[in-house]
C-alpha cells in the first residue's frame, strides 16, 4: 500500500513530532521487521484487514484471541460496553463478532 511506503512512513514520523535519528536507525536496521511481518501474517490469518481493530476476549491455548471484534476508532463507551459486563462475569466471550462494534 502506497501510504506505508517508507517515505511517507518518514513523513507520518516528522508530522507527529518523533524524534527522527532514533526513529530512522531503528526502521533502517529491520530490528523489528520479522515481528511486524510476524503480526501482520497473524492479523491476516484473524481476517483483520483494517486498523485500528480489537479482539477483547481471553487467548486460547494456541495463541488465538477469542472474544468480541471492535472494528475501527470507536468511542470509550464501546469498550466500557464490552468490557465492564465480562469484567463482573456477567458476559460469556461470543462465538462471533457483534454487529455493534463492526465498521
Amino acid at each position: 500500500h502506497e501510504d506505508l511506503a517508507p517515505e511517507r512512513i518518514l513523513k507520518y514520523a516528522r508530522e507527529v513530532g518523533l524524534f527522527m535519528p532514533d526513529f530512522t536507525f531503528c526502521m533502517e536496521s529491520g530490528k523489528h521487521a520479522a515481528e511486524v511481518r510476524e503480526a501482520a501474517a497473524q492479523a491476516g490469518r484473524e481476517g483483520i484487514t483494517r486498523t485500528p481493530t480489537f479482539v477483547v476476549g481471553p487467548t486460547r491455548s494456541d495463541g488465538r484471541v477469542h472474544g468480541r471484534v471492535i472494528v475501527g476508532a470507536k468511542p470509550i463507551e464501546t469498550f466500557r460496553e464490552v468490557l465492564e459486563p465480562m469484567l463482573r462475569g456477567e458476559a460469556s466471550v461470543p462465538a462471533a463478532p457483534d454487529p455493534e462494534c463492526g465498521p
